[in-house]
């Protein structure tokens, strides 16, 4: 069981908290939550696998779309 310490979106909560800081403007808040919704759309999944597995993700994409 994965504890709430360890959890995926407390991890990305933490790094990417500040990634829009703009001391000129209040929305800075709203602009992380648009910018931590397209990360979270985001297969990084393939950015960890070994070397001739990430080679053939790209290939499974292009088959999947012609």
């Amino acid at each position: 069981m994965q504890s709430r310490n360890d959890s995926p979106v407390l991890r990305l909560a933490i790094y990417y908290h500040a990634i829009v800081y703009d001391t000129h403007h209040l929305d800075n808040e709203q602009a992380v939550n648009k910018i931590a919704h397209v990360l979270s759309d985001i297969d990084l999944a393939p950015l960890g696998s070994p070397p001739d597995d990430y080679d053939l993700y790209p290939k499974q994409i292009r088959c999947e779309y012609d």
